[in-house]
């Protein structure tokens, strides 16, 4: 009973400020402004994978619109997220798991269209602003992995083989 209660509570107290088309919870969004100054957009990005066989170049934060993305609701930015998710010899298709190769993948305020699923790497974490939140549109033309997922963290292959092991991405 006092979980129900909880849950009733914590829902009535954030209802009016989530972003949602949907009926039971459409409400005011948090303050705009055109570009956040959160710490994370605007901190210097010198971290180092220590183990990575290219520690000196090897880029563990990437921000979306340094590979490509627009993220203007209009341009498709689906190779730009991939690119920035694959850039530097990650640990994707054909490898079971790597500590080695981690990646922070940035996604600045914007829309961003995506017509095609966004394969997020082994032992990557998708980031956006906390401040100004990015939104990913599914773009009408979408071709997608075969559940149409916009991300697909648990990707396979022919004949349903597992391409890397399934963790939890966000945060």
């Amino acid at each position: 009973m006092y979980k129900n209660l909880l849950l009733l509570v914590i829902t009535a107290y954030l209802c009016p400020y989530t972003q949602t088309l949907g009926p039971q919870c459409v409400g005011k969004a948090l303050p705009h402004s055109p570009q956040t100054d959160h710490w994370l957009r605007v901190l210097k990005h010198d971290g180092l994978s220590p183990f990575n066989n290219n520690p000196g170049t090897y880029q563990v934060f990437r921000n979306v619109r340094d590979y490509g993305a627009k993220g203007d609701g209009q341009t498709d930015d689906s190779d730009a997220i991939n690119l920035a998710i694959s850039f530097g010899d990650r640990c994707g298709i054909g490898c079971d798991s790597s500590t080695t190769s981690p990646a922070i993948v940035y996604f600045p305020p914007g829309k961003y269209l995506i017509s095609r699923s966004l394969l997020q790497y082994y032992f990557t974490q998708f980031v956006g602003d906390p401040i100004e939140l990015p939104v990913l549109i599914m773009a009408p033309d979408f071709d997608g992995d075969r559940v149409k997922a916009l991300v697909a963290s648990n990707h396979y292959g022919s004949g349903g083989a597992e391409i890397w092991t399934n963790q939890n991405n966000f945060y």
